[in-house]
């Protein structure tokens, strides 16, 4: 199997656990070493980024350009972080309708271990989504998956069904690709008058 290079963003509130699932995932780390918010956190070869503080949005352009994955976090045990995923889908819309490739996007629910302090149940969740799909024109992410930091095999399991779409995702549009052909101005150079060969 050949070695790809995808660029994943995870975004979401402050206070989501973005720092968590990333360093978990990256290092098995969690707990009180994470203290600090983060913003542009560029981690080792893995090339993920964080991107959360409301003061840093206006900057967040630049995170988006040619992401292939996004995860968007929210925390399951605060609503106003759950209200505030219309504004991430809309900028991830919004901010990537410039790159080349459209990035798969999954919604994370963190912070499920805290059960008796939940705000917002899974089902909730899903149905805002479908809802808010409704209203786009069709699904609007591409998963929806609750999660704890502290559990690193389900931080990696979804990592890996986010790499796992985009490459199945990238070998369907490479086949599609394949039965087109694109003109490029010196074939069209090339062409007699009249601009065909029949």
């Amino acid at each position: 199997m050949s070695d790809h290079d995808l660029k994943l963003l995870v975004i979401g509130s402050q206070g989501v656990g973005k720092s968590s699932l990333v360093l978990k995932y990256c290092d098995d780390v969690f707990g009180s070493r994470l203290t600090q918010a983060t913003i542009g956190v560029d981690l080792k070869t893995k090339r993920l980024k964080i991107a959360g503080l409301e003061r840093y949005r206006a900057i967040s352009s630049a995170y988006y350009r040619d992401i292939q994955g996004i995860l968007i976090v929210y925390d399951v045990c605060n609503r106003e972080t759950f209200e505030d995923l219309e504004y991430w889908i809309r900028e991830s819309t919004d901010q990537c309708e410039r790159n080349i490739e459209t990035p798969i996007r999954f919604v994370l629910g963190n912070k499920i271990d805290k059960n008796n302090e939940r705000q917002v149940e899974a089902s909730e969740a899903m149905a805002f989504l479908d809802q808010l799909g409704n209203e786009n024109g069709g699904d609007i992410v591409d998963g929806y998956f609750e999660v704890t930091a502290t559990n690193k095999t389900e931080v990696k399991s979804i990592v890996h069904k986010l790499v796992t779409t985009i490459l199945q995702t990238k070998k369907l549009n490479k086949r599609i690709d394949s039965g087109t052909v694109n003109l490029s101005q010196s074939s069209r150079e090339n062409l007699p008058e009249g601009g065909c060969f029949c």
